[in-house]
């Protein structure tokens, strides 16, 4: 019998939990449309409140004495100067907040070395380069976003501009092994864009430290002559990559790059005679080995992915799935009771503000991996898709089986998840106001801990209600409203310009997205050059293609299965668009000799979504057409523009490139075609099928027709001879 207050409670507990589960998956920056939208509307936004010189964006609640734009109006960039940077002692604070804070449980520079740099920069304009200026707005932006001191919100406009310095010579960094500035500027980006609302540009950038890390061979033991020193920055550079490479592993449950095998380094050999990677506490009398504790909890990363998540994973038995759940399980206990007691989740309130950052931190890898071994997640749909249909069971008064029930719903060591989510929410809770960035850095975690806590309340049985059921809920409302405002106030100057420049074009079709200046004109000579020299080109003539990540198909103009699929070359990596939040599944490199063109034609929809096109060496004229309109238009493909095809331009246009020697522009110059090279990126499509209904273009819809198309390299190659006739 259940008594009326009981009764009240199961009233409440079920009283709206479909629509709870749905504004989770709405709201929470995971869920691709949800994340698209966010974007656009952030961009849209930031276009309408900024621009170049405008002052830091603030919050509603932002005390006045910090909306005076001290730090703003105060660095005083040098415009003129071909690698602007404040006066030293505009910025001697930031960097000093920088190596008390950040840099000492994330060890990316050594204080001496960087201190004779900018020391070096400030007194020898000669002997000035692009890594040093780089490296120094890495430092001021990690500083500015990661401060304990509540300037992160006025600080946000400096730090714009010094993600936008570092980014500039972005091509030169990449193929750097003279010395460890390229790695550490990239780590250091990649670290950034962490701790942002759109983090998605972190994937590629590891991708590229990993390369980068083989190249200058810092994974394997260095030079026995070399010092201790040096020694031990090669060393924590690799542990930083490494860190970083598995904590967006688990943020994507995408397979880690920096394998264990191909390490030939002890995290226990990590020399710490200066003091980085440790935190003193209780008056120097608790030693913290932060840096070796994030080591280890990354290496529990990665074989949370080697046992929940891979391919390999999948395949196991339910009785090898318990037992590698039990082990990670152990592993998980092991490394939490290997904290100090003054570490631990009851004592991080007790803390000092800079440690308890670097503690709240911790604690949120390490709930997100406790999250990730029973894929208790929002992200797990066929989960999320039981919790909503059982919700619609008991909304429609069928409780007869609800306990019953509810215990297949519920992942094994199910008090354990509860427990640490609410322990989750309150370490959320400890986070600063103004700390976006460690805000926007634990999101998974967040989001993991509030769907628990749904789940609990809706499957607990009638006789096990008690009194944190309506305390879960107000943590889960709590929660939600943080993140929606989080979402609301994420138009900061920090994004403005570190996410993608590209603009749509004001034409018919739309949909057409150009970027021009992609690369440098420096970066596009190394390019080509490699094009020319290094590579292997079919002995054929007219159009060549080199092809990368899976073989595109010329045959079914899909994805060729029998090819196993080829690694993205290191000169390759940083050409790789990030702005749809995955490195491309296919890129195909395409030479173009003078007169050499395309026939008009629609890529496949049903195994492709997006598309982009990267044009280098001459510029030509691409052709869009409609055959249904008769409506035709050319776009300048101009050398180094990156272009996106979607919407229209993509499904219901055709596209192609005349083949002929001269272009005649809009004034009546006649220009001459030369060597044009092209790389195409394609992504495949996740589960999902093409719904354009464009029967004369779409493969889908025909085939939902009953439509068998023969292979179109058939009618491809006829089109390609009546062009090239005519």
């Amino acid at each position: 019998m259940i008594t009326d207050r009981n009764s009240n409670v199961n009233d409440r507990r079920f009283e709206g939990i479909e629509e709870r589960l749905k504004a989770i998956e709405a709201q929470l920056w995971r869920d691709a449309s949800a994340n698209q939208a966010i974007i656009e509307e952030d961009d849209q936004d930031m276009a309408e409140s900024l621009d170049g010189d405008s002052p830091t964006i603030f919050l509603p609640n932002t005390p006045a004495t910090l909306q005076d734009g001290t730090i703003v109006s105060a660095f005083n960039w040098g415009k003129k100067e071909e690698l602007p940077l404040p006066p030293l002692p505009e910025i001697q604070h930031v960097m000093t907040d920088f190596f008390g804070g950040f840099n000492q449980a994330i060890p990316l520079f050594s204080h001496g070395s960087f201190l004779k740099m900018v020391d070096d920069w400030y007194n020898f304009p000669n002997r000035r380069d692009k890594a040093s200026w780089s490296s120094i707005n890495v430092v001021l932006a990690l500083s500015l976003r990661h401060t304990t001191s509540g300037q992160t919100i006025i600080g946000d406009k400096v730090a714009s501009m010094c993600i936008s310095n570092a980014q500039s010579v972005m091509d030169s960094l990449v193929y750097r092994d003279i010395d460890h500035k390229g790695l550490q500027v990239i780590l250091g980006l990649a670290l950034l864009f962490m701790a942002t609302a759109h983090p998605q540009p972190a994937c590629v950038l590891i991708a590229t430290a990993v390369k980068l890390v083989h190249r200058l061979k810092l994974h394997v033991q260095g030079d026995e002559d070399a010092d201790s020193q040096t020694a031990t920055e090669r060393a924590r550079l690799v542990w930083i990559t490494y860190i970083i490479d598995r904590d967006l592993s688990l943020h994507t449950f995408e397979p880690y790059l920096l394998q264990d095998h191909d390490i030939g380094l002890d995290v226990d050999d990590i020399a710490c005679e200066d003091g980085l990677g440790i935190l003193l506490l209780d008056d120097e009398q608790v030693r913290v080995d932060i840096l070796k504790l994030r080591i280890r909890l990354a290496t529990i990363q990665g074989k949370v992915y080697d046992l929940i998540y891979s391919v390999r994973a999948s395949k196991l038995s339910l009785n090898q799935k318990q037992a590698a759940n039990d082990r990670l399980q152990r592993m998980l206990e092991d490394w939490y009771n290997s904290l100090p007691d003054s570490f631990k989740a009851d004592e991080v309130s007790a803390l000092e503000t800079n440690f308890r950052r670097h503690c709240i931190s911790l604690h949120i890898t390490y709930y997100q991996c406790l999250f990730a071994t029973r894929k208790a997640s929002i992200r797990n749909s066929e989960w999320i898709k039981r919790l909503t249909e059982f919700s619609d069971t008991l909304e429609h008064g069928e409780h007869t089986s609800n306990a019953a029930q509810s215990a297949t719903l519920l992942p094994s060591n199910w008090s354990t998840l509860v427990e640490a989510a609410r322990s989750c929410l309150a370490m959320l809770d400890l986070i600063e106001p103004f700390d976006t960035a460690l805000r926007w850095s634990s999101t998974c975690a967040c989001e993991a801990a509030i769907t628990i806590l749904a789940a609990n309340n809706l499957t607990l049985s009638e006789h096990d209600l008690h009194d944190s059921v309506d305390s879960d809920a107000e943590k889960i409302r709590i929660s939600l409203e943080e993140f929606k405002q989080r979402i609301h106030d994420s138009g900061e100057a920090f994004l403005q310009t570190s996410t993608s420049k590209m603009e749509e074009l004001p034409i018919k079709p739309s949909g057409i997205f150009m970027q021009h200046d992609f690369i440098t004109p420096e970066h596009e000579e190394k390019l080509i050059h490699i094009f020319e020299h290094e590579l292997e080109w079919p002995a054929r003539p007219g159009r060549l293609s080199l092809h990368y990540g899976y073989t595109f198909s010329y045959k079914t103009f899909g994805i060729d299965e029998d090819t196993p699929f080829k690694p993205f070359p290191d000169w390759l990596v940083p050409l790789l668009p990030t702005t749809e939040g995955r490195p491309p599944d296919q890129v195909c490199l395409q030479q173009y000799a003078p007169g050499t063109g395309i026939p008009p034609h629609v890529d496949t929809h049903g195994p492709f979504d997006q598309l982009y096109s990267l044009s280098l060496g001459s510029p030509l004229f691409m052709q869009f057409a409609n055959k249904e309109t008769g409506e035709r238009i050319e776009v300048d493909l101009l050398p180094r523009s990156m272009m996106q095809m979607s919407g229209d331009s993509r499904l219901h246009w055709t596209h192609g490139i005349k083949s002929r020697k001269t272009d005649t522009l809009s004034d009546g110059t006649v220009r001459l075609r030369k060597v044009r090279w092209s790389l195409t990126y394609r992504w495949l499509r996740g589960g999902a099928e093409c719904e354009c209904g464009n029967e004369k273009l779409c493969d889908t819809a025909q085939r939902r027709n009953g439509v068998e198309r023969e292979y179109r390299w058939k009618q491809y190659e006829e089109d390609a001879k009546k062009t090239e006739t005519a």
